[in-house]
């Protein structure tokens, strides 16, 4: 995800040079809100192209090298990508395209590249909220709430459910709820208290 949403800002004019794009004059008209229809690897002799479609019967009107539907993976990317104070380090929303899901609290999900543990900052907000990490299976913070830190362990993912302070933990077989919510649907007998 770190890689395509890095990606992902390339076709927009304000982003590459000149060269590498086909209507740089006309950047302007895009606001750097609307992007090229594609990007195209050794086109003209450079490592990457900014245009149009080969697709479809040629236009005349330059403006057909910016499309809104190709520039509908911005709000997709906008949904689901965060930051964090690292960035090398996304916080990504596991929620944002889960369209069919019952009741769920703010579950996002950090990986460390890096090959030693970090720390970084993320936001919870301003009501204190206890912070549960469905792979550990523990509880990783209580009444945080700000911009807490979180230790990420080296080359690992965490996936942190935002439930509320002092909520009611209860179990249901391997599921673990917080007022009723599941937060994990494989939990061990270890929560944890930090």
């Amino acid at each position: 995800m770190l890689n395509a949403a890095n990606a992902a800002r390339l076709f927009y004019p304000e982003e590459l040079p000149d060269k590498y794009q086909s209507a740089a004059d006309l950047k302007g008209f895009t606001h750097n809100a609307i992007a090229y229809e594609a990007l195209s690897p050794n086109r003209k002799r450079q490592p990457i192209f900014a245009d149009r479609d080969d697709w479809g019967p040629e236009t005349l009107e330059r403006t057909a090298q910016f499309s809104l539907y190709g520039s509908s993976h911005a709000g997709i990317f906008g949904a689901i990508v965060g930051r964090t104070s690292d960035e090398a380090i996304l916080q990504l929303d596991c929620l944002a395209t889960d369209f069919f899901r019952g009741k769920a609290y703010p579950t996002h999900l950090y990986f460390n590249p890096y090959q030693e543990d970090k720390d970084v900052q993320i936001d919870v907000g301003s009501q204190p909220a206890d912070l549960y990490d469905a792979v550990s299976h523990v509880f990783v913070a209580r009444g945080a709430c700000g911009r807490p830190p979180l230790r990420l362990v080296r080359d690992s993912v965490a996936v942190i459910v935002q439930v509320p302070a002092s909520g009611t933990v209860t179990r249901d077989g391997q599921r673990l709820l917080v007022n009723g919510v599941v937060v994990d649907y494989h939990s061990e007998q270890s929560t944890g208290n930090p």
